[in-house]
């Protein structure tokens, strides 16, 4: 009888119960990495809603929104200067110092003529700028004599140009200077928020400011390394490709986004140079709203409200909250 009582767990006893372990973990896995998700997508959503409160408050202190990207051409060149919304907004989401630090006459938006101190603002990762299912904090990317740090937040450009449906803007270096106050007109026509050289006020948002899509998601570009070819979605600091998108396709569509020095040649990142319909160096370029969020992205209303988007969204009701006066009605 003693020996029974001190008798050990046979092979078989002790498989079965390793298994059954595995069995729970296996189970209860699915649930963490849900709730872990969860907690994510919240904190990408907060950190949104930071960016809608800093362009509200630059309303109110500007009266007028920042331009989706601003600048000048350098002079005797085809490199355009310019610096996005999202560098226009620094003072107001905590990081007056980095924005009063930055060389503004430095061209710093230009591919070659960047100072040293540029280099070390302009790398530098922005919190709210971030989505935390996203591996963007701390990397940069290795543009020609410019590191930009990647981000997670992009300017909606409206639905493209109204001329050539489904291309997105025409992007050029050789925009006139905003001081001629003449940029091609078929930038100004995207219909949305942001726009080149211009910002709007809170009076052109007539279809409602919560009917109104600000800000996105971008997945950014898995090439850091100065290298052809290049990926450029999520510099924040960048213009055009870097920090903006277009409602030309639904959240994480299949459909390849289009830029100049497509790289990143992945499922998830699928991208192709597309030149049809355009001339003179010009890109037809749009940047679908993307995320690691599971079935959606996160995106910013003009009224400071942030909304899940499903990817099975309808294309026509998601085109029409990319437009500030597209006259759609919404109805639930």
């Amino acid at each position: 009888m003693k020996r029974d009582r001190y008798r050990g767990f046979t092979l078989v006893e002790l498989l079965v119960v390793i298994a059954i372990i595995a069995i729970l973990v296996a189970l209860l896995l699915p649930a963490v990495q849900a709730a872990r998700e969860a907690a994510r997508r919240m904190s990408c959503s907060n950190n949104m809603k930071q960016v809608g409160l800093a362009l509200l408050n630059h309303h109110d202190a500007q009266e007028i929104f920042p331009s989706g990207t601003s600048g000048r051409e350098v002079t005797g060149t085809n490199v355009w200067s310019g610096w996005t919304a999202l560098v226009q907004i620094l003072p107001y989401i905590e990081e007056s110092a980095l924005a009063e630090g930055i060389d503004y006459d430095d061209d710093f938006m230009g591919y070659y003529r960047s100072n040293s101190v540029n280099h070390v603002l302009l790398a530098k990762s922005i919190p709210p700028f971030l989505c935390p299912s996203d591996n963007t904090r701390g990397r940069v990317r290795q543009l020609p004599g410019n590191p930009r740090s990647r981000s997670n937040m992009v300017l909606n450009f409206g639905k493209g140009d109204p001329a050539n449906p489904g291309q997105g803007f025409l992007w050029n270096c050789n925009f006139p200077s905003p001081q001629n106050h003449a940029p091609p007109l078929e930038h100004l026509k995207n219909g949305g928020p942001f726009r080149f050289h211009f910002g709007r006020k809170i009076r052109d948002f007539k279809d409602g400011t919560s009917n109104t899509v600000v800000v996105s998601e971008v997945i950014a570009g898995r090439l850091d390394a100065l290298s052809e070819p290049r990926n450029w979605r999520g510099t924040w600091a960048f213009p055009f490709w870097g920090a903006h998108c277009q409602h030309v396709n639904t959240p994480n569509s299949s459909a390849p986004d289009h830029m100049d020095h497509c790289g990143d040649m992945s499922v998830e990142l699928d991208c192709t140079i597309d030149t049809t319909g355009v001339a003179d160096g010009e890109c037809a370029g749009h940047i679908a709203a993307r995320s690691w969020h599971p079935g959606g992205v996160n995106a910013l209303h003009c009224d400071g409200s942030v909304a899940f988007f499903d990817d099975g969204i309808d294309f026509a009701v998601w085109e029409a909250f990319a437009t500030v006066a597209g006259e759609e009605v919404f109805s639930n």
